[in-house]
C-alpha cells in the first residue's frame, strides 16, 4: 500500500511541474505565431481607427502623425506597466492602446525611462502625386537597352522577384500578364481579404514602372499594406515586415516606397526591421521622400544598409521636392512618370515622386541579380552605385553616387 501511494504522490507531483511547463511552452509558441500577431495588429487598428481622416484631428503635439493614441514596445513579455485600455502582443512586440493623447504621452515616457525601445504608432504616407506628361523616364535610365542585352543571354533565365509593399495592385491590368506571383496578402483596412487588389493607384504605378522597365523574367509580389487613402500604421507596417521575415519564399528585391516624417529620432524598429530584410539576403530600395527636407529625419529611407533612391526630373535636375542627405545612394527618374494605373485593365496614367524613382532601382537591381543570382545585397548596392552617372561632388547630397544607369 505504501509503493502505491508513493508512486501515486509522485505521479501527481509531477503532473504538477509538467503542466505549467506545458502551458509556457504552448504560451511561447502562440505568441511566436507570425499570423496570429499580423491578425492582432489588424484587428486593433480597425477597432481604434481615427473618427477623421483629417491630419489635424490626428494632431499630436509631440508627434504630429501619431495615430490614435497608441504606442509599439519592443519587448519579448507582455507590456503590463501602463494603463492602456486595451494591448495586443506577439513576436517581441506590445502594441498599446490608451484613452487619450495625455496617457499615450505619460506612458510613452515612463517605458522610455525604464529602458524600452517604445515608439508612438503613426501613419505612414505614399510618396508620389498625379501629373500629366508624355514617357521620357525609360531612355533617361536606357531601360529598353538593358531589356535588348539581357534576353540574349542566360542571364534571361534567371527568374528575379520583386517585393512591393504598398496600396496592392491592379493585377488584372494587360503589364501585369504572367508577371504576378502571388495575389493574397492584404493587411491593408481597405479591400477584400486575401486580396491585393488596389483600391488607391500607388502600388499600381509603382509596379507598373517595375513592369515597364524589365524583361519579363521579372516578376511581382505584392504586399498590400497601405489603404484606399494611401497610408497605413506603423504597427501594420511592423507586423507585415515580420511576416515577410518569418516567409520562406522571400522575394529577392523589395521596394519600399512609403515612409513617414519623424523630427524625433524614435526610429530604432522601423530601421531594425529593413536592416533585418537585408540581412536575410533581401535586397530593399527605399524611396527617399517628398518633403525637401533631410533625410535623417525620414523613416525607413533613413536606413543604411538599404538603397535610398532620390528623384531627379527630364532636365537631369534633382526634383525639388526630393528629400536629400548623406543617406541618398542614388537618383532615378521622379517626375512625370508613365506606368499603369487601376481604372481599367488598360489604365495609364503619370505620377511624380520619389516613389516613382524607388522601383526604378529595383528595376535596375533585378538586372543584377540576373546575372549573378548569388550576390548579397551590400554587393547589388556597389554595383548599382558603381555603374551610376556621376552629377559631380558638389550633388552628392542629392543625386549619391549619381543618376542611375541600367546599360
Amino acid at each position: 500500500m505504501k509503493k502505491i501511494i508513493s508512486l501515486t504522490m509522485s505521479i501527481l507531483m509531477a503532473t504538477s511541474v509538467i503542466a505549467p511547463c506545458q502551458s509556457v511552452i504552448a504560451a511561447e509558441v502562440e505568441r511566436r505565431d507570425v499570423n496570429r500577431f499580423c491578425n492582432l495588429v489588424t484587428a486593433i487598428n480597425d477597432e481604434y481607427e481615427p473618427e477623421s481622416d483629417s491630419r489635424d484631428a490626428q494632431y499630436n503635439e509631440n508627434n504630429p502623425n501619431a495615430t490614435e493614441n497608441r504606442l509599439i514596445v519592443k519587448a519579448k513579455q507582455d507590456i503590463k506597466e501602463t494603463e492602456s485600455i486595451d494591448s495586443v502582443s506577439g513576436l517581441d512586440y506590445t502594441i498599446l492602446q490608451y484613452e487619450d493623447k495625455q496617457s499615450m504621452e505619460e506612458a510613452y515616457d515612463e517605458l522610455s525611462e525604464k529602458g524600452y525601445t517604445v515608439e508612438k504608432d503613426k501613419y505612414l504616407h505614399t510618396y508620389a502625386n498625379n501629373s500629366d506628361d508624355e514617357q521620357w523616364s525609360i531612355k533617361s535610365v536606357k531601360a529598353d537597352y538593358a531589356k535588348s542585352e539581357i534576353i540574349n543571354t542566360s542571364a534571361y533565365k534567371n527568374e528575379i522577384v520583386v517585393g512591393v509593399l504598398d496600396s496592392g495592385v491592379n493585377y488584372n491590368h494587360e503589364l501585369f500578364a504572367d508577371r504576378i506571383t502571388d495575389t493574397t496578402f492584404n493587411m491593408s483596412g481597405t479591400g477584400s481579404e486575401n486580396d491585393c487588389m488596389d483600391d488607391n493607384g500607388h502600388g499600381t504605378a509603382v509596379a507598373g514602372v517595375i513592369a515597364l522597365n524589365t524583361s519579363d523574367n521579372v516578376k511581382i509580389k505584392p504586399y498590400k499594406i497601405m489603404d484606399n487613402k494611401g497610408r497605413c500604421t506603423l504597427s501594420t507596417f511592423v507586423a507585415a515586415i515580420e511576416r515577410i521575415l518569418a516567409d520562406k519564399d522571400k522575394p529577392d528585391i523589395m521596394n519600399i516606397s512609403v515612409g513617414a516624417y519623424n523630427p524625433f529620432g524614435d526610429m530604432d524598429i522601423q530601421t531594425e526591421l529593413i536592416s533585418k530584410l537585408i540581412e536575410s539576403g533581401v535586397t530593399v530600395c527605399l524611396a527617399a521622400g517628398n518633403d525637401n527636407i533631410p533625410i535623417k529625419y525620414i523613416t525607413p529611407a533613413n536606413c543604411e544598409p538599404a538603397i535610398t533612391v532620390g528623384a531627379y526630373d527630364s532636365n537631369h535636375h534633382i526634383c525639388s521636392f526630393s528629400n536629400y542627405g548623406s543617406e541618398v545612394d542614388i537618383a532615378a527618374p521622379g517626375e512625370k512618370i508613365y506606368t499603369a494605373g487601376i481604372k481599367t485593365t488598360q489604365t495609364y496614367t503619370t505620377f511624380s515622386g520619389t516613389s516613382l524613382a524607388c522601383p526604378f532601382a529595383s528595376a535596375a537591381c533585378a538586372y543584377i541579380l540576373m546575372q549573378n543570382p548569388k550576390l548579397s545585397p551590400e554587393e547589388v548596392q556597389e554595383k548599382i552605385k558603381a555603374a551610376a552617372i556621376d552629377m559631380g561632388e558638389d550633388e552628392d547630397m542629392y543625386f549619391g553616387s549619381g543618376m542611375l544607369n541600367m546599360a
